[in-house]
């Protein structure tokens, strides 16, 4: 789905913009207070960029207060980047 200029819910003209943190966003199911990396199945990291901050385009409708944005394309787990760099986490082989 590819959001529009328009308003899903009322119609009205939708503004374009950006999500912004000055760290990563997540979406998650549970909420988070330790560990905001998105490693639990079924988490999205929803921004790009992490270094000078973060940002998702996101459109906004001023109306119904709500914000739109699509989910981008899932970069691999924190801990599937390390199996791919370090091999199987816990000893043995390290061939697959």
């Amino acid at each position: 789905m590819t959001i529009g200029d328009k308003c899903p819910y009322c119609g009205r003209e939708l503004l374009s913009g950006y999500l912004q943190s000055a760290r990563q966003i997540i979406w998650s199911q549970e909420e988070k207070s330790i560990s905001f990396r998105a490693d639990e199945e079924g988490d999205l990291i929803v921004s790009r960029g992490i270094w000078n901050g973060s940002f998702a385009d996101c459109r906004y409708c001023a109306d119904c207060g709500i914000f739109l944005l699509e989910r981008p394309v899932q970069p691999p787990k924190f801990s599937e980047r390390l199996r791919g760099t370090f091999g199987r986490l816990r000893g043995g082989d390290t061939t697959e």
